[in-house]
């Protein structure tokens, strides 16, 4: 039998697998390859841990000076790639990142 907890758990794993079919397809339709994404998502993830507050254009040029293509970012798949972050790392938890109405800015608190 099934309990609730597991149903959840059941829930959120098969959500989390939406999530990253959509965020790869995003990222592939941009131009990156598999073999560079999990250098991307590091990317991606050590300059907002290092900026604390970092305004969406920013963000991109930090890419683009580390390589990466202009624009590549964009803030739909940033939601994406931190709420998949959330949920398999304790490092930063996923409330610390707060993305303004308007997506002027990420905030790293």
């Amino acid at each position: 039998m099934i309990t609730t907890k597991k149903g959840k758990r059941m829930d959120q794993v098969r959500r989390s697998e939406e999530i990253t079919q959509v965020l790869l397809l995003r990222l592939f339709r941009r131009g990156l390859l598999a073999a560079q994404l999990p250098r991307f998502l590091k990317d991606v993830l050590n300059i907002i841990e290092d900026s604390g507050t970092l305004p969406a254009l920013a963000l991109n040029q930090r890419l683009t000076r580390l390589g990466w293509g202009e624009g590549i970012l964009d803030e739909r798949t940033l939601e994406l790639i931190l709420y998949l972050y959330e949920g398999r790392s304790d490092a930063v938890p996923l409330d610390v990142f707060q993305t303004p109405l308007g997506g002027q800015e990420i905030r790293a608190s």
